[in-house]
């Protein structure tokens, strides 16, 4: 048994290690493509989307969907029709907007310690992440 848990704590870390390497592999090898964001004016996702990507100095393309129109090239994005979808170069479209913003802080602030939006400790980010979402479904209730 004592074995097990060293061997378990080397896997997470390898695998932890794999995951942060990928984030800024894919920061660097899609960095200067430009991002497209499907977006809604009204919607409350969207415009904290919009707003990390000022806090990073992102440069994106502002592409406003009309959801209730359906268009085939947008549910090709996501079939569920919602808002808003990032689209990086040729990665696969990211969906909502707080997939979206940890996203770019895991790629984008991750090399920016002193302009990360989420807190390093893990408690705090759980409290913060929970508060983002309870923020975003009174906002877009209303």
């Amino acid at each position: 048994m004592s074995g097990f848990v060293p061997g378990l704590v080397l896997r997470i870390a390898r695998t932890y290690r794999e995951l942060l390497l990928d984030a800024i592999d894919c920061s660097i090898v899609t960095g200067n493509k430009m991002l497209i964001l499907y977006h809604h004016p009204m919607s409350a996702a969207s415009r904290l989307v919009r707003l990390v990507l000022g806090e990073y100095d992102e440069a994106a393309e502002f592409v406003e969907e009309l959801v209730w129109q359906r268009r085939e090239e947008f549910l090709s994005l996501n079939p569920a029709a919602t808002l808003p979808v990032m689209v990086d170069g040729e990665q696969p479209p990211l969906v909502g907007g707080a997939t979206i913003c940890e996203f770019l802080d895991e790629t984008r602030g991750v090399l920016n310690r002193d302009r990360r939006l989420l807190p390093e400790n893990p408690y705090v980010r759980a409290e913060a992440r929970r508060i983002v979402g309870w923020a975003l479904d009174k906002l877009e209730d209303e």
